[in-house]
């Protein structure tokens, strides 16, 4: 996925640095392709934008965890002004009376773990994190990617079925135009032209119809990929149906239960969870840390009356254990621990998920193969019914309304056999990403098979 945001970022910077921005505009949307509508998703995408942010912040996560194991120091300084007074009962060496002394003091302190158990735990479930981030956002990349295809195909559906809705709108007229024609002749009969005229106007509507879901289609793809489309590319009719190989479902589901996206988030939360209950335990255990100080401190007067002037250096280990913390520990090493155990369930259902995506799809795709099949032939059989049902016609055995009912079969079967056609690209994409294999091949092998205008 990251090589395909690389060259398809390159893509962009090619087209963008030669053209002005409506011309980028109009190039990227007229005739669109779907690897250009993948190219307008990955720029602007707000979900994905959000989820490339919500990654850049986790992996912040290794560097702050490794902080609480590398060397830490500090620097304390303070002056202040003291006034006091001493009385001394008896014979002493002190003075007594009232004294005025400004004392100033600094020191550096250097700390470095040597041994702390939470802080490494921390550590190793931080890396832990960042894989899940990582993933995650391979796992948007990825819907996006179905997201995009899914529309863009319903799209195309939806623009075949307006280009259908005009020729069977113009057939109607046509079969309309020949019955009043027959009836002012005395061919016809009231009946046919009134039939007749009932099929251009059904035809009308469905035209209606099919605007209004071109437009939607339009504006739906349009939200995923930031801009609407003029136009699309449209799919070449040599369209090579290849079943899934090897043909065997649990391939494809044992895959699936081991490589699906859902299903390595789901691993990693485990492993995360397993990771924090060592971490909370590990806040039972001793640490131990090196420290080394080197600070001065001045006083400039005592009762001895002289000022004082003195160094402190030191180096040395330091080590903390602890002994009662009101049973904090052990009420989170429980809570934690039935955390994970809910990982382990949301693990097996990411499972049993995955096996249901790949199952489907896998069955989707092999039924597609053969739906589109019988509906290549249904199309023959509706074409020879038509030329059959036109010839009657004209020799006066079949009415106008079989006519329109026959190019009505005609039109239906062209419509299922592009809606099949697309379902088996889509089922094909579904059933990579079943497997967590979705890559930029399949996108190249997808964009070879449409053509612009």
């Amino acid at each position: 996925m990251k090589n395909l945001h690389l060259k398809l970022s390159v893509l962009w910077l090619s087209t963008s640095v030669c053209l002005p921005l409506w011309a980028q505009e109009q190039a990227l949307t007229k005739g669109l392709t779907p690897l250009q509508a993948y190219t307008l998703a990955f720029e602007n995408n707000a979900t994905l934008a959000a989820a490339s942010a919500d990654n850049a912040a986790i992996q912040e996560r290794i560097p702050q965890a490794r902080a609480a194991l590398l060397p830490r120091a500090e620097a304390r300084a303070d002056i202040s002004y003291n006034k006091k007074t001493t009385e001394y009962d008896g014979p002493t060496p002190f003075r007594s009376g009232d004294f005025d002394a400004t004392s100033r003091n600094w020191i550096v302190e250097l700390r470095q773990v040597i041994f702390n158990k939470a802080s490494r735990e921390a550590l190793g479930q931080a890396t832990v994190v960042v894989a899940q981030g990582d993933t995650a956002l391979a796992l948007a990349k990825q819907q996006l990617t179905l997201d995009v295809i899914q529309r863009y195909f319903a799209l195309l559906l939806a623009q075949e079925a307006v280009d259908l809705s005009v020729i069977e709108q113009e057939s109607a007229a046509e079969q309309f135009s020949r019955a009043k024609r027959g009836f002012d002749l005395g061919a016809a009969t009231i009946t046919d032209v009134h039939e007749t005229q009932a099929g251009f106007d059904i035809s009308r509507s469905r035209e209606i119809v099919a605007r209004n879901e071109l437009a939607i289609a339009r504006q739906t793809l349009g939200r995923v990929i930031g801009k609407e489309p003029v136009d699309i590319a449209s799919l070449s009719k040599a369209v090579t149906l290849t079943p899934p190989q090897p043909q065997v479902m649990e391939h494809w589901v044992d895959k699936a239960r081991k490589q699906n996206l859902q299903v390595i988030l789901a691993e990693k939360t485990v492993e995360i969870a397993a990771r924090e209950i060592g971490r909370q335990r590990g806040f039972a255990y001793p640490s131990v840390e090196a420290v080394a100080r080197y600070g001065d401190h001045s006083d400039s007067s005592s009762n001895l009356g002289t000022g004082i002037d003195s160094i402190e250096a030191s180096i040395g280990l330091e080590a903390k254990i602890p002994l009662y913390a009101g049973g904090i520990v052990g009420t989170q090493v429980r809570q934690v621990t039935a955390l994970r155990q809910r990982a382990w369930h949301q693990l097996d259902d990411a499972r049993q998920q995955a096996t249901l995506q790949a199952q489907t799809a896998y069955l989707s795709l092999n039924s597609d193969i053969l739906r589109v099949q019988a509906l290549q032939q249904s199309q023959i059989s509706s074409e020879n019914s038509l030329k059959s049902t036109q010839r009657g016609f004209e020799l006066g055995l079949r009415t106008g309304i079989d006519v329109l009912n026959a190019r009505q079969q005609l039109f239906a079967a062209r419509r299922d056999l592009a809606s099949a056609r697309y379902s088996y690209l889509l089922n094909n994409l579904k059933l990579q990403a079943a497997i967590g294999d979705l890559n930029e091949q399949d996108l190249s092998d997808l964009e070879s098979l449409f053509h612009k205008g």
